[in-house]
């Protein structure tokens, strides 16, 4: 039959294909679920907070640009990446924007981090980020914070809940957005689209976030790259961020823009900010570590922290202490009866005297702290005592042994008791003086053979 006629006849109809249109959301629940999430998913409607602050969202946004000159740029993350990207004959390097937004407001913190070659976003940089929004005069410390699932973000929420423990705000709290949950992260995500594609696509160079795609301008013809050197382009992407800010939207704004829902949010509500101090952010947000006190000191990564308190610690074994995640090469911080006390990694020279001044301090408390622990001690207490009452002395719990019996012959006399150190000379000399007469009979008898029987005498000897 030609084709053409068995197309005609093989046609199936829409009348037929609707029978089978429910299925089609049932194959996406199975197989598809952010597709399901997307298209059929309940939703209910959220609105902005009434104050600011009440919940910061977090997320972190990737954008690839190809620029000039990144190799002579300077910044080693960007000088990496660029290297590794010559060898492919691209010089597309990979930006991560780590942003927070305020519920409020949609009020879009960011933090740019040039990626290399296998790189990503740590938890140090996500820490870094949040500093700066707590630290800010319109920012501090929110309420609730609503974060993604990544493993940059696993210590902020360790944190928080530390955070909880040691001060009276024990509303503060965390919650880890669903995968593909548009009711969680959504909001954060979709101000990211909006300043990918409005404000951030209007630089040259822009590729866009996914390397799967041609970086073209227009068909044919690849992205000019960005001109004016890296470090003017973490500049213009800060400044992408303020023209988002500052930018009327609508939807949940109304036609404000953030920058615009943040002051009239403020203004109606009387609201100022909660701003930590750097030692209570690093307080806060940082990593508990375990290590036993050596020498006075606390060893971590390559480098030893000292301070007056680990003298009442001396001998200590596996005591906690906190390395705040933004800052892991400064000091670290031990919490001990209640005070905080900060340990610093010092080094003298050998003719710098302050060194020993310093030692003479540290042995000097480390002594006190013996007197002290030794004034506290029982000098009544019976050791001995002590170490029999807590050690098994009652008798062997035994079986009754077994007797051996011997089957030897002993004539000798050996085995037969114990004998005095006389008699064992005796036997001895008697049984040499036995061998001696077995000897000699055994030589007479062979030369009575040799003469015939006869006796010789000295004559015929001669």
């Amino acid at each position: 039959m030609p084709k053409k006629k068995l197309a005609t006849l093989c046609a199936l109809t829409d009348a037929w294909v609707s029978r089978f249109v429910e299925m089609k959301a049932a194959r996406d629940f199975q197989s598809d679920h952010k597709h399901f999430s997307d298209k059929h998913e309940h939703r209910i409607l959220r609105d902005l907070t009434e104050r600011p602050m009440e919940v910061l969202m977090g997320d972190v946004h990737k954008v690839d640009m190809n620029i000039k000159d990144a190799i002579q740029s300077g910044i080693p993350n960007l000088v990496m990446s660029a290297k590794e990207a010559a060898k492919t004959g691209r010089l597309t390097i990979r930006v991560a924007i780590i942003g927070w937004m305020d519920g409020s407001s949609h009020y879009l913190w960011a933090t740019i981090v040039i990626l290399g070659a296998g790189q990503g976003v740590t938890q140090q940089d996500v820490a870094k980020s949040l500093y700066d929004v707590m630290t800010c005069p319109w920012g501090g410390i929110p309420s609730e914070f609503m974060i993604d699932n990544g493993s940059e973000y696993k210590a902020l929420a360790e944190a928080v809940m530390r955070f909880c423990a040691m001060s009276e705000m024990s509303g503060l709290g965390v919650i880890k957005s669903r995968p593909y949950s548009p009711e969680g992260k959504g909001r954060i995500e979709g101000a990211f689209g909006i300043l990918e594609k409005r404000f951030l696509s209007a630089l040259p160079g822009y590729i866009g976030g996914d390397r799967m795609n041609s970086p073209t301008k227009s068909k044919g013809k690849l992205v000019d790259p960005y001109p004016h050197g890296p470090r003017r382009l973490i500049s213009d992407i800060y400044q992408a961020v303020d023209q988002f800010n500052g930018t009327a939207q609508h939807g949940n704004l109304g036609g404000l823009s953030p920058k615009g829902m943040m002051n009239a949010k403020i203004e109606q509500t009387g609201w100022t900010a909660q701003k930590p101090s750097s030692e209570l952010f690093d307080l806060v947000f940082s990593k508990s570590i375990e290590r036993d006190i050596r020498q006075g000191g606390v060893e971590f990564d390559n480098r030893v922290y000292q301070g007056d308190v680990l003298a009442k610690l001396t001998g200590a074994k596996q005591v906690e202490f906190l390395v705040p995640m933004r800052d892991p090469e400064g000091p670290v911080i031990c919490f001990h009866e209640g005070v905080i006390h900060w340990l610093h990694s010092e080094k003298f020279a050998l003719n710098d005297r302050g060194g020993a001044k310093r030692k003479g301090t540290a042995v000097k408390l480390q002594k006190d702290e013996m007197k002290r622990r030794i004034a506290t001690a029982d000098s009544n207490v019976d050791v001995q005592r002590l170490l029999t009452e807590s050690a098994d002395a009652g008798p062997v719990v035994f079986n009754s042994p077994d007797e051996w019996t011997f089957g030897t012959i002993d004539k000798a006399g050996v085995l037969c008791g114990p004998m005095t150190e006389v008699e064992a000379e005796d036997a001895e000399d008697a049984r040499n003086r036995k061998e001696i007469e077995d000897y000699l009979a055994v030589k007479r008898g062979n030369k009575r053979e040799a003469s015939g029987g006869n006796r010789i005498g000295p004559s015929s000897a001669t």
